[in-house]
């Protein structure tokens, strides 16, 4: 039996502390959460260790019209924060949409497992990445020929702050553009 829990956020705030773990152990649930208007889960931690966003099996976050998933280092450790993390044997989809936003300090990629049909896949149609860190950070995938960035009609924004560099050594596949927004800098290069 296939089970397809679905967890929905608008028009609310959702406070999250030390993690947040998108996905379930098993292959037969299915779990959706989708972050809609005026919806924000927001991830910070006030000291010590942080592990983040984590994407794991079965993953299907959507966020959209204006929602938005955010995680902050707070009072972590530069470096026991993880920000955004695709875990070991990861699978499934984030989808920033139709002004939705995904902000954070960094990505981590620990799959080393990715295949074409059991990979995580980051797509943008009309999304915003805002890149919070003002420090100088490169977002890699393990396996670039699977994990990615994928922008769709309407593309991506990305916002660089202040005093930030971002250089993703990581693709971005599909037809929607690529566009950097922010005061700091950004760099695209092939793995």
């Amino acid at each position: 039996t296939r089970m397809y829990p679905e967890v929905y956020i608008s028009n609310s705030l959702v406070k999250m502390e030390y993690a947040v773990n998108f996905g379930s152990a098993s292959d037969n649930v299915y779990p959706k959460v989708v972050i809609d208007e005026g919806g924000e889960l927001h991830l910070s931690r006030a000291n010590s260790v942080s592990y983040g966003l984590s994407l794991n099996r079965n993953v299907d976050v959507v966020v959209k019209n204006g929602g938005c998933l955010s995680s902050a280092l707070g009072g972590a450790e530069p470096n026991n924060y993880a920000g955004l993390v695709l875990e070991e044997n990861s699978f499934g989809t984030l989808l920033v949409e139709n002004g939705g936003k995904l902000k954070i300090d960094k990505i981590t990629d620990k799959n080393t497992k990715a295949t074409e049909s059991r990979r995580v896949d980051i797509v943008f149609d009309g999304g915003i990445l805002e890149m919070t860190s003002g420090s100088i950070l490169t977002t890699s995938f393990k396996v670039p020929d699977y994990h990615g960035f994928t922008t769709r009609n309407k593309g991506v924004n990305i916002v660089i702050p202040s005093g930030g560099t971002h250089i993703f050594a990581a693709p971005f596949r599909g037809n929607g553009n690529v566009v950097k927004t922010g005061a700091g800098q950004l760099g695209i290069k092939n793995g």
